[in-house]
């Protein structure tokens, strides 16, 4: 396990990242925006792809400063980063990171909508079948990305199909210091799966390079409240709790067993 130091060195060391984020411009609003309060709700906007040089439609959340914890838009984009990049399948929609909105500064971040997809909120109150129904490969590496990456108030979209899948909303992860964890709920999704698909999706998490997971925290966009000292503190914390997944997913199935047994 890198020190903070080692994961400083190497944060600082890169020139460029090795998959560049994308980048959009919000042309106009799809639809009718609502006025939020107190969270930070995405808008839906018509975008022009710079990199497909074609309109899109996409969910554009802006920086906004809520206390002590991190931005959404910076949770956002990590998480982002992390589940296009470092798994052998994608486990998020497309994203970008979105110009500033005319008379604006701050860049916002961008998740792809997508055609054919329904959402599916990951709530202990909510039936879960229809997740439970997911392609098992996909849910085991879904759960384990959650798991890493402390997952709270986390959505999927589901395929008409029922079986392909994607994890978005993660303006709530990232939160290492804090018990958010759903454990109970995850300790459920756990239970329909086998235990070679475990296996194999923490297997995958484990054989990440630790380079790779420490670029994924480089190049956040300025002012959205993330320095180099910052960037380089959570990196480590995340690397260490890459480290956990295992254990933790050991000890809720084992406490699951007992409970059911008593």
């Amino acid at each position: 396990m890198m020190s903070l130091e080692e994961v400083t060195v190497v944060l600082q060391s890169f020139k460029e990242l090795s998959v560049p984020d994308s980048r959009i411009t919000c042309l106009r609003p799809a639809e009718n925006q609502k006025v939020w309060y107190g969270a930070d709700y995405p808008q839906k906007y018509i975008v022009w792809e710079h990199e497909t040089q074609k309109e899109a439609v996409y969910w554009i959340k802006r920086l906004r400063i809520m206390g002590h914890d991190l931005p959404s838009v910076v949770c956002e984009l990590i998480c982002a980063r992390i589940g296009r990049q470092l798994f052998p399948q994608s486990l998020c929609p497309p994203y970008a990171i979105a110009d500033p909105l005319p008379g604006k500064r701050e860049r916002g971040f961008g998740s792809k909508d997508l055609a054919g997809y329904g959402l599916e909120r990951l709530d202990s109150n909510n039936d879960l079948q229809k997740v439970k129904n997911i392609d098992p490969t996909t849910l085991a590496r879904i759960i384990v990305y959650h798991l890493w990456l402390v997952a709270y108030d986390a959505e999927i979209l589901i395929h008409e199909n029922g079986k392909e899948a994607f994890s978005i909303d993660h303006s709530f992860f990232l939160w290492w210091h804090k018990e958010t964890l759903q454990k109970d709920l995850y300790s459920e999704l756990l239970a329909v799966l086998d235990e070679k698909e475990i296996e194999s999706a923490l297997n995958e998490l484990e054989n990440i390079d630790q380079k790779r997971v420490i670029e994924q925290f480089a190049f956040i966009p300025k002012n959205w409240g993330v320095d180099m000292r910052s960037a380089a503190y959570l990196a480590w914390r995340i690397l260490q709790r890459k480290a956990e997944v295992r254990t933790t997913i050991a000890t809720m199935r084992k406490q699951r067993s007992v409970g059911a047994q008593s």
